[in-house]
């Protein structure tokens, strides 16, 4: 549904908006090696977007210069030395393997 690239406030705007102004990284979109990470980055934004991001308690560096790999907290448990990571989680090739954005 492309009405929704119309609406500047819904998530996919957001999301692309980020991507192709914001973003700092700059990912080349020519590169077909690297289509992947343009996508990854991309639907990891549209997460961030569509679950309220900008009002988590955590941002886990989600949306920022960092590698997508890095947009991860290790936040403190409810028990002695009990920690949970919040946020992404990468094989080693660069790939998401896990997202965690729940606090409980």
């Amino acid at each position: 549904d492309n009405d929704t690239f119309d609406d500047a406030d819904s998530p996919r705007s957001k999301a692309l908006d980020w991507f192709a102004r914001i973003d700092p990284l700059r990912l080349p979109l020519d590169d077909p090696d690297r289509e992947w990470k343009v996508r990854q980055r991309y639907v990891l934004a549209l997460l961030y977007f569509s679950t309220g991001g900008e009002d988590w308690d955590m941002g886990a560096n989600f949306v920022t210069d960092q590698d997508e790999c890095r947009w991860f907290e290790i936040i403190d448990g409810f028990r002695e030395n009990e920690f949970f990571p919040f946020g992404t989680r990468c094989d080693d090739q660069g790939r998401i393997s896990a997202i965690n954005i729940s606090t409980i």
